[in-house]
């Protein structure tokens, strides 16, 4: 028997979260995020995934806490030019931290 609260409201399947993450908008992401808990761990990723300093010219004032708790997410890097916004992101206390990829102009 299908769940009653699933067959009326799709959005709490995990799986199709996960896919409507990747095609909203920034700004939509940082909404859904709010949502509960459970949404916040799904659309956390297009939130973080990417940070570009030309478009994202407070990352450099965040608090240490949440680029604590999300910056494992970050993947990509760009228009990085200053030291300060390479210590922003590349944190000691951020834990499972992957390499991120700093793409030149060319590269997009």
């Amino acid at each position: 028997m299908i769940d009653p609260l699933i067959e009326k409201n799709p959005l709490q399947i995990p799986e199709i979260r996960a896919r409507v993450s990747r095609l909203v908008s920034l700004k939509d992401a940082i909404s859904c995020v709010r949502v509960s808990k459970a949404w916040s761990k799904d659309f956390a990723l297009p939130i973080w995934c990417v940070v570009d300093f030309d478009i994202h010219d407070t990352f450099e004032g965040l608090d240490s806490d949440l680029v604590t708790k999300y910056g494992h997410h970050i993947r990509t890097i760009k228009n990085l030019t200053t030291q300060s916004q390479l210590d922003a992101v590349l944190r000691p206390t951020i834990k499972n931290q992957q390499k991120p990829r700093e793409v030149d102009a060319e590269d997009e």
